[in-house]
């Protein structure tokens, strides 16, 4: 039953963890938080949900998804923070609320109110008994795929000239810019590649819970702050390894404590690392 939990919460952090990790990004870029990043998310989600009751197979919904996203996540850049570079610190944080009302009210007329079904039939497949363990082939696949999409984006930051710019911009943006790195392009970069996480997350979450609805987004994109804030604002391994700690607890608290108590512990933890290690785990 504990180590049944454990794969559980593994599963559901690392979707936290990609989530996260799109925070991290902007974050790092900007040092500011995209208070949208959360609709983004959901927003890839319900583009994912209807592509695929459109019948589109599962390795097609996720780059459709993920695509969308991404452009949602210029579209947030543009809107939200390009004209706004030289405005107070808290203009692009207060619009980016506002946009992210109007995307949540959009989902609401585009989709409905109420929680949205994913297609079953990408969700059946074989069951396998490890031991204690019983996993299917559905939680196998979103496993691999989290872990993929996180290499993924270790990989292209740390091994292509546009992750090298980023990095360089995150470091010191006067220097970058000096050195002829096009700081206003690695931003747009920045926003897609998080924004595109964000939505193939939105699928996973989709395929772990079977429902969504357009109010999830803001929930999910809040207990990933969580994450990122246990494991280290700015850090990628952080966001890596707070979604799965988030992950994990979350899960064994429903599992063996009081599943209504999980939003006090989550949310206190954080409150915890904010006042007591305000660098998490793996912060400077």
């Amino acid at each position: 039953m504990f180590l049944q939990q454990c794969l559980n919460g593994v599963i559901l952090g690392s979707i936290y963890a990609l989530i996260a990790i799109g925070y991290n990004l902007v974050l790092g870029i900007l040092n500011m938080l995209n208070l949208a990043h959360g609709e983004v998310f959901m927003m890839g989600a319900f583009v994912g949900l209807s592509f695929a009751l459109w019948k589109m197979p599962l390795w097609a919904v996720f780059p459709t998804a993920m695509l969308f996203a991404g452009l949602l996540g210029i579209l947030v850049e543009r809107t939200c923070f390009a004209p706004l570079r030289k405005a107070h610190l808290l203009a692009p944080l207060v619009s980016t609320i506002a946009l992210g009302t109007v995307l949540q009210n959009t989902a609401t007329n585009i989709w409905g109110s109420y929680a949205r079904v994913f297609p079953r039939d990408y969700l059946t497949g074989t069951t396998f008994n490890l031991g204690p363990l019983v996993i299917s082939t559905t939680q196998i696949a979103i496993l691999v795929i989290a872990l993929l999409l996180m290499v993924g984006v270790h990989a292209f930051i740390h091994r292509t000239k546009v992750g090298l710019a980023m990095r360089a911009v995150a470091e010191d943006s006067d220097n970058s810019s000096l050195m002829g790195v096009n700081n206003k392009t690695i931003i747009v970069w920045t926003f897609f590649v998080s924004s595109a996480l964000a939505g193939a997350a939105g699928v996973l979450v989709f395929m772990v819970f079977g429902q969504l609805s357009p109010f999830t987004g803001g929930k999910l994109g809040l207990l990933a702050m969580v994450a990122m804030v246990i494991g280290g604002m700015g850090s990628m391994k952080g966001a890596m390894v707070g979604g799965l700690l988030l992950g994990v607890v979350q899960v064994m608290n429903s599992a063996y404590f009081m599943g209504s108590m999980t939003d006090i512990i989550l949310f206190g933890v954080m409150l915890l690392f904010i006042l007591l290690k305000p660098q998490g785990l793996f912060g400077n």
